[in-house]
């Protein structure tokens, strides 16, 4: 084995691993094949044999190889990775699926189709330990929860808002299990089927089957670092009469880009001339890469913008916490819509949340996790200055968990996406997403759940299929 350790690439365990992992994915190691025992290797490697062990303990918790002590270490004839590959030709080929963050996990793929926090940098124990104590505590707490949120809940999430977006009270607020059911009330409350939504893209994944679940017509506007066309606004603003602007100023769920102070005052204005409410995404503005930011739109005009955020980015996606900021009216009809749905998140969790926020937990979390994303995010765009041919260009995300692509004329993204899985590779096809740009010449890469040198090795594996199409 022919390959070199970087010591700013992450642990070196994982590093082999990885390395040993491109190698089965891509031929080179057949299966079957017999690899070098821990000592070999770690002499070849310079490193230590404790090291060669957990990253042979990782490949054989991925289904890739087996060892024994009479026969040593091989490939496995079945390869999990890519059985892996036969599990892979069972995935819909319309896009990125929670299964492929859970075979990344178990066998030979690389995911980078989902723009969500890592579950690994989350300690758990530090949440539990505040759940724990609420069994000897009032029994109201395993009640049902208050539709707008717990009273502790909304006066931690005032105070954190106060610090960070504007000022904020509890009565301004309702809590929600994640920023895609705030948004969902919101429209509820002010948009009925038929009328159109102006949004910024490229969006969330989601979006258009909410729109469409919703009977609301999506009408996109481009922003992948050109600034926003308020010529083009107005005139779509004057055909499809929009109630509603939905923007994503801070890193959106795709670009990684900030949208300048300027577009946003101009962004506040255009609404104030239409009448329109603003749904500002603030979601990913806590995966902040430098200290820099713009007032938010919502600091810009509280009484016409909502500002919905969500810890499922920043702590992990299964902490199912959201949360929107909304004028008085406005927030009267959310509770409302909650109340008619039964829907409330679960009292118990969040008191505890409530109490993990308030002890500073949350506030560490950040800062133990950035240095880890920021580092993600320099070997993301290293990777593709160094592999990707001069006809792509992408954006340099400034924050979030993703960057998004730009192709040229003759490759299409499907094409691509098809040839990658069954190499165990998963990113986000452009026609996944709610976007003014050509969707097949567009795709979104997220570094987020990837240690650095699995997203040296992803991107490289990327490049070859985009250079042989």
């Amino acid at each position: 084995m022919n390959f070199e350790l970087d010591e700013g690439s992450g642990p070196a365990y994982r590093q082999i691993a990885e390395k040993i992992r491109s190698l089965i994915v891509d031929g080179r190691l057949m299966p079957g094949s017999a690899i070098p025992s821990v000592r070999v290797l770690a002499r070849q490697l310079s490193t230590s044999s404790l090291t060669v062990h957990q990253a042979y303990k990782r490949l054989e918790m991925l289904g890739l190889i087996e060892s024994s002590p009479r026969q040593g270490s091989r490939v496995v004839d079945q390869i999990g990775g890519l059985a892996g590959k036969a599990i892979l030709g069972q995935v819909s080929s319309e896009g990125p699926m929670p299964e492929f963050e859970k075979l990344a996990f178990s066998s030979g793929v690389r995911s980078m189709a989902s723009s969500v926090g890592d579950p690994a940098l989350f300690y758990p124990e530090e949440f539990l330990a505040f759940v724990e104590p609420l069994r000897r505590d009032t029994p109201w707490n395993f009640y049902y929860a208050e539709p707008e949120g717990d009273p502790e809940l909304l006066h931690q999430l005032a105070r954190l808002l106060t610090r960070d977006v504007l000022p904020t009270n509890e009565s301004q607020i309702v809590a929600t299990t994640g920023s895609t059911r705030a948004i969902s009330l919101i429209l509820d409350a002010v948009a009925s089927p038929g009328e159109a939504v102006l949004v910024q893209t490229p969006a969330r994944l989601w979006l258009t089957e909410m729109f469409r679940a919703k009977g609301l017509l999506g009408v996109p506007f481009a922003y992948e670092g050109e600034g926003v066309g308020f010529d083009y606004l107005r005139t779509c603003i004057e055909r499809h009469k929009p109630r509603v602007l939905l923007v994503s100023p801070d890193f959106g769920h795709a670009t990684g880009l900030v949208m300048s102070e300027a577009d946003r005052l101009s962004c506040v204005q255009l609404a104030r001339e239409a009448g329109m409410l603003i749904i500002e995404d603030g979601a990913c503005a806590p995966i902040r890469f430098s200290s820099s930011r713009p007032p938010s739109i919502a600091s810009l005009a509280p009484d016409i913008c909502a500002y919905v955020g969500s810890f499922s980015y920043t702590l992990c996606p299964g902490i199912r916490t959201g949360f929107a900021r909304v004028p008085p009216l406005l927030r009267s009809r959310m509770v409302e819509a909650s109340q008619a749905t039964g829907v409330s998140g679960p009292k118990f969790l969040e008191v505890a949340f409530a109490r993990y926020l308030a002890s500073g937990a949350y506030d560490a979390h950040l800062r133990r996790v950035l240095p880890r994303y920021r580092a993600r995010r320099d070997a993301m765009v290293s990777a593709l200055s160094l592999t990707m041919p001069r006809s792509v260009s992408w954006t340099h995300p400034e924050g979030g968990f993703s960057t998004w692509l730009r192709l040229d004329g003759h490759v299409s993204t499907s094409d691509i996406y098809a040839k990658a899985l069954p190499r165990g590779l998963a990113f986000a096809p452009g026609k996944l997403f709610l976007t003014a740009a050509d969707p097949e010449r567009r795709l979104r890469l997220s570094f987020g759940m990837l240690e650095p040198s699995a997203i040296r090795e992803s991107v490289l594996e990327l490049a070859k299929l985009i250079l042989a199409d």
